[in-house]
């Protein structure tokens, strides 16, 4: 899904890094309206960005706003993806349309663009993966395997 379907929409980020700056930026070039910033970060709530404030929840953003017109852009993708599963599922149990960036990852080995979305539904945050561990186990038994990232959110669940 590209950034382009935002045209006309009105967009709240979530997460006011050089991520969500860039995003906002691509959201109103493509027709959209972003309403504003959402950073867990409590030191920057009440500042601002290119004339868009920041807060720290969703609440004081929306007071004014009818919240099932808003699309939210989780703008995270250094974030584990246990932290942008629960940041995604909190904003679907508001009934939100929710949004996230590719990851790191998929940026730097070319598989997605920034400007690429994907579509976050209930059915689809924090999915298990399931290995086949006899498989697994009888191709790399005995042997040393380096794990680099480990500390990342696929890294942690081995």
């Amino acid at each position: 899904m590209d950034l382009k379907c935002f045209c006309g929409s009105k967009v709240v980020i979530h997460g006011a890094g050089v991520a969500g700056l860039y995003t906002s930026g691509l959201v109103q070039a493509a027709g959209g309206e972003v309403i504003g910033f959402v950073d867990d970060n409590r030191e920057l709530n009440g500042s601002m960005i290119n004339g868009l404030s920041i807060y720290h929840d969703l609440t004081s953003l929306t007071d004014n706003l009818i919240v099932g017109d808003l699309n939210v852009i989780v703008a995270m993708p250094s974030a584990p993806g246990a932290r942008i599963s629960m940041i995604s599922s909190h904003y679907l149990g508001l009934g939100l349309a929710v949004y996230g960036l590719p990851s790191y990852d998929q940026l730097i080995s070319g598989q997605k663009k920034l400007s690429e979305v994907i579509n976050f539904k209930h059915e689809n945050i924090g999915e298990d993966v399931t290995m086949n561990s006899e498989v697994i186990t009888s191709e790399y038994q005995g042997k040393v395997i380096l794990v680099s990232g480990a500390g990342g959110s696929i890294g942690s669940q081995l």
